[in-house]
């Protein structure tokens, strides 16, 4: 039993680090903005994009919960986007509604904490192991 524990929060503990470590490597770039526009990357045209596209256009779990923080990392309203993923919640807190998966769950979770929502129901369905162990 302690042996099953413990690879759920080692399952849990290697997916936060796995985005954690994106969140890093975007952060420690030292370009400059004369050299990200002369290679074709504008970095507030993308914040811009995401900012004005409907929350409908962001398209799947994956596309909505990486909007919802990478928005949150230059403090934009959210809430939009926030809103959309919400329905595709399950009751159980899991993600998606009706076809829960712990990687998609851990992806809610990881939007849901940046955006300072409500953790507890997606937490605990990972916690229990999702449906890996039943």
């Amino acid at each position: 039993m302690r042996c099953i524990h413990f690879s759920k929060l080692f399952l849990i503990f290697t997916i936060l680090l796995i985005f954690g470590s994106f969140l890093v490597v975007a952060q420690t770039t030292n370009s400059t903005q004369d050299d990200r526009t002369s290679n074709g990357f504008d970095e507030q045209k993308s914040y811009d994009y995401l900012k004005n596209s409907s929350a409908s256009q962001v398209g799947n779990l994956l596309d909505q919960a990486l909007v919802i923080m990478a928005l949150n990392n230059k403090n934009i309203n959210v809430q939009k986007f926030v809103d959309m993923l919400k329905l595709q919640e399950d009751v159980s807190g899991c993600f998606p509604k009706g076809n829960c998966k712990v990687a998609d769950t851990a992806l809610g979770l990881l939007a849901y904490y940046s955006s300072n929502q409500d953790i507890t129901k997606a937490k605990n369905y990972l916690l229990k192991g999702g449906d890996f162990y039943g």
